[in-house]
């Protein structure tokens, strides 16, 4: 078969069974997850996926599961109605590791961010035999805001393939009039279409989009994508400002952050979580820094192929920035680099 012939029929089987899992009637299995409950992770995923012989039905059923029995966590700033508190000042929690930790508070306290409620579907699906994902990135919101991840949301193996999904978003949502979360299910986000999910969810993982050719957002115009990772440094700006960079194959790109407090960052540990495999992605190159000079740090970029799509800086071996790269190959008459930093 035909490489390309074998890219389409997979892309028809997928999108056959992506239909058919959102025309299925999940009505009994959303009426029973109402009232079960159980007094730990494991027992509720049990309970939750018993009797049920796909895949597809026990997710759901856990996922539904959530969606009832868990309230997004407004913050205080929002309303006084919920308080925060850090989950080691809680004697009574048994300890756990991981994101399972998370998954136990949110489970506990019926009450999260977007952190917990993805953590405990991964949780309940692992516990049930099902692979899940929690995916971090960007999430577009009303409220606009710095393009900067800021949301959780997961992916999920059924019948070998990903979908993807956001329990958070189908819980229901903040009152603009009462600042007070609403408790109303969204069927819109359990395994939303890839390409319908990409414009408010950007992930930092760009495999996690779950698309061949991620499309640009809007906000690359503006600026290039902070990853959870800027936020604990003290960076202080960067350049380029604009996030998506044009370029000829050839051109030699140059980038800078500064830093306010370099002696701080480097007391920081790195993400000893972060997916190594990643840096093989074959859209995406991956930049150490060339040059320290006081609080700034330097980096270049050789462009040498117009695969290359995604561009991420290092910084303590960590990715912050993300620029989007739009390459062709240089005309035979233009015998200079086009990019002035």
């Amino acid at each position: 078969m035909k490489r390309g012939v074998g890219i389409l029929l997979f892309s028809l089987l997928w999108h056959f069974s992506f239909a058919q899992f959102k025309r299925a009637d999940f009505s009994l299995i959303d009426w029973k997850t109402r009232n079960i409950d159980a007094p730990s992770l494991d027992s509720v995923a049990i309970k939750l996926t018993q009797g049920y012989s796909t895949e597809l039905e026990k997710v759901r059923s856990i996922f539904r599961w959530i969606t009832e029995h868990i309230e997004y966590k407004v913050p205080p700033r929002v309303s006084a109605r919920y308080h925060y508190i850090k989950r080691w000042e809680d004697t009574t929690m048994e300890w756990r590791a991981g994101e399972e930790m998370t998954a136990w508070a949110t489970f506990q306290k019926r009450t999260a961010f977007c952190e917990g409620y993805a953590k405990l579907f991964k949780t309940l699906c692992t516990y049930a035999g099902i692979k899940a994902q929690v995916v971090t990135g960007y999430a577009r919101t009303n409220s606009g805001g710095k393009f900067i991840s800021n949301h959780s949301w997961n992916a999920v193996y059924i019948d070998s393939n990903w979908y993807l999904l956001d329990v958070t978003w189908a819980s229901g949502y903040i009152s603009d009039r009462t600042d007070e979360f609403v408790q109303a299910y969204d069927d819109f986000y359990f395994l939303t279409s890839p390409h319908q999910l990409i414009r408010t969810h950007y992930p930092e993982d760009i495999r996690w989009a779950l698309l061949n050719d991620v499309p640009e957002v809007k906000e690359f115009q503006k600026m290039p994508f902070r990853h959870s990772n800027f936020v604990k440094y003290s960076i202080a700006s960067y350049f380029p400002l604009n996030g998506i960079i044009e370029a000829f194959v050839g051109d030699t790109l140059h980038f800078e952050i500064v830093t306010s407090n370099k002696e701080r960052d480097g007391r920081i540990g790195s993400n000893p979580f972060f997916d190594s495999t990643v840096l093989s992605h074959p859209a995406a190159a991956f930049v150490q820094p060339s040059s320290v000079m006081n609080k700034k740090t330097v980096y270049e970029f050789v462009v040498n192929s117009t695969s290359t799509q995604w561009l991420h800086l290092l910084y303590n071996k960590d990715i912050v920035l993300q620029y989007r790269l739009a390459v062709r190959n240089k005309p035979k008459d233009i015998a200079f680099s086009l990019y002035t930093p």
